[in-house]
């Protein structure tokens, strides 16, 4: 019953209707990881897997809000060039990769492959070899072992 999410506790839905307020004009896109108070504001829902096709299937002018993870929301940016106002929303479990770290276990298996979730911090996804969702993952590895 106390469970939580970090993601979600991170957009509160006053907050979030004053930054779409301050971007008028912007179609409304949030990541499922979010309250119902949050969804009740949006004009899309995506997840991690179809985000990016989702943005991609919008007309090519059309100004997006996306929310409640940055990373997730610069990722999506980056990946398409589109005109997105990102959330300032985080996963605290996502923050917490640390590319020191990563660098070492590259440098000590130089064989293995990064493969990084795309709410994870910029630096991570630079030095994965693969960027993807759950989904993506698991198609990925179905591959792998054909």
């Amino acid at each position: 019953m106390n469970a939580g999410c970090s993601l979600a506790d991170s957009c509160k839905a006053e907050d979030f209707k004053k930054f779409i307020e301050e971007n008028p004009g912007r179609i409304v896109v949030t990541y499922v990881n979010t309250n119902i108070d949050i969804k009740v504001l949006s004009d899309i829902i995506c997840t991690s897997s179809n985000a990016v096709e989702i943005i991609e299937s919008l007309p090519a002018g059309e100004k997006i809000i996306f929310g409640p993870d940055r990373n997730l929301g610069n990722y999506i940016l980056n990946k398409t060039g589109r005109d997105i106002k990102v959330w300032n929303g985080t996963c605290h479990v996502h923050e917490e990769f640390s590319l020191e770290a990563i660098l070492k276990l590259k440098k000590e298996h130089p064989e293995a492959k990064i493969i990084v979730h795309p709410e994870c911090e910029l630096p991570i996804r630079i030095v994965a070899d693969f960027i993807g969702s759950p989904q993506h993952c698991f198609s990925l590895q179905k591959k792998m072992i054909q």
